[in-house]
């Protein structure tokens, strides 16, 4: 009898510290939330930079889930839907990253215009299409929102790792016939090229298109297309380089000379270099530094991230470009 009162008053202050510990831990994460917004804010506030007449936001597409934890998942890619930086939690994962590219190139990535849009991660063609009328629409609000704030229209930057491309591409199949924002810089992170939507790249929603690959992992060309029904024809496996257009840059990333990792384009060294990636590649394209149409190889630069040798290959229509 005692030892049965003993396990249930155990029992019962258990439940009420639980409670308890729901009701704390809520509350540091709002007081947390409060205060990247208000530091999101401070920062803004006290930059020397101006507000161009057309600004760009900048949206963060993650790729394929494949930690199906929901506090794992928060962590490493932020909540569902659209949300602005300044309400994500320090300790999330895309919240550092978009720290880190503002502190690098504060010019290009406003912190406070630095949005994550966050979907299901399925490993399924029409969940990608169906995140991408969610992000039509997010955008378009946000662009309406905007204009109606500010008086003029912003342009879109959206970055994506993994699926989240091909999300972003189908945008340019779910769109309306007048979209009423424009994509000014579309920046696929190792996204598995696919027949269903590498067309898209052409698609004149997006003005310029940036496409980081590397040859030494398995996971962007893993997706078996070929596989389904609807795909009988198409090749098994996705691809790794889309086909040459005018308006794109494609590039094979390496680091001290070897391949980096699928999960390296979101993590380590590679998203602090992604400012000067981008740079050098707009360099290269002004210069108009690719190879002429006689070789029918796609055209694509090696960039190899603190490398001091630059090898070069003449045999294929190949540059390769050392940052240290």
């Amino acid at each position: 009898m005692q030892f049965k009162k003993t396990f249930l008053f155990t029992l019962f202050i258990g439940f009420i510290l639980a409670c308890g510990w729901g009701n704390l831990k809520n509350k540091i994460i709002k007081e947390k939330t409060a205060q990247t917004k208000q530091s999101c804010e401070l920062k803004e506030n006290t930059g020397k930079t101006a507000e161009h007449k057309q600004p760009t936001i900048t949206i963060w597409v993650h790729g394929t889930r494949l930690i199906t934890r929901f506090a794992l998942q928060e962590i490493l890619y932020g909540p569902a839907g659209i949300s602005n930086i300044c309400d994500i939690p320090k300790s999330c994962h895309m919240h550092k990253i978009a720290r880190n590219l503002s502190a690098l190139d504060p010019d290009r990535f406003k912190i406070k215009n630095f949005y994550l849009f966050g979907w299901s991660g399925r490993l399924d063609f029409n969940e990608r299409k169906k995140a991408a009328e969610d992000l039509y629409a997010a955008l378009t609000t946000i662009a309406m929102q905007y204009k109606e704030q500010h008086g003029v229209t912003p342009v879109f930057r959206i970055i994506t790792h993994s699926h989240g491309g091909n999300v972003a591409l189908n945008l340019a199949e779910v769109k309306r016939e007048q979209a009423p924002f424009t994509v000014s810089e579309l920046i696929l992170l190792a996204c598995p090229v696919q027949e269903r939507t590498k067309k898209f790249v052409e698609d004149p929603l997006f003005k310029r298109v940036y496409s980081l690959f590397s040859r030494g992992e398995f996971l962007q060309i893993a997706d078996p297309q070929g596989i389904y029904k609807e795909n009988k024809n198409y090749p098994l496996f996705s691809k790794r380089l889309f086909p040459d257009h005018q308006k794109l840059s494609q590039a094979e990333i390496k680091i001290y000379g070897r391949s980096i990792l699928h999960s390296e384009f979101i993590f380590g060294h590679f998203v602090n270099k992604l400012p000067a990636i981008l740079n050098v590649l707009d360099k290269e394209q002004q210069m108009g530094a690719k190879v002429s149409k006689k070789n029918a190889e796609t055209d694509y630069v090696i960039i190899d991230l603190k490398k001091k040798q630059v090898s070069k290959n003449k045999r294929r229509r190949i540059r390769k470009i050392v940052l240290t």
